[in-house]
């Protein structure tokens, strides 16, 4: 019985934090597709469509699906606006990309600029 109660408890756990978890980290609508908790709900929502729209593409043809679909960020939310813009102009300048040539293009845009991080 005591396995039963623990596997009980981390199913409830695991019902409250992870959904509470995907909606801080804007995960949840790319999961449950509910864009309501987005920190962006416009642009959440523009990206659900783009991935549907782009689902049968792959490599590089469907960066370009996506790129071509997205809005670009509301860089008035962003932690860092102005990191925010800089990246944002620099995606646009860059667009259509791919590559060695995507990474020499952003990073004379971006001195620093590493590379697309996770987050």
């Amino acid at each position: 019985m005591r396995g039963f109660t623990l596997s009980l408890a981390a199913a409830l756990i695991m019902a409250v934090a992870v959904p509470a978890a995907h909606a801080y980290l804007d995960l949840g609508a790319t999961l449950t597709g509910d864009c309501r908790l987005a920190r962006d709900p416009r642009r959440c929502a523009a990206r659900l469509e783009a991935r549907a729209a782009c689902r049968d593409k792959r490599g590089v043809e469907k960066r370009r699906c996506l790129e071509a679909l997205l809005p670009p960020p509301d860089c008035s939310r962003a932690a860092d606006p102005a990191r925010c813009a800089a990246l944002a102009a620099a995606r646009a300048a860059c667009r259509g990309k791919a590559g060695a040539e995507l990474r020499r293009c952003m990073q004379t845009r971006l001195p620093g600029w590493r590379g697309y991080q996770a987050g």
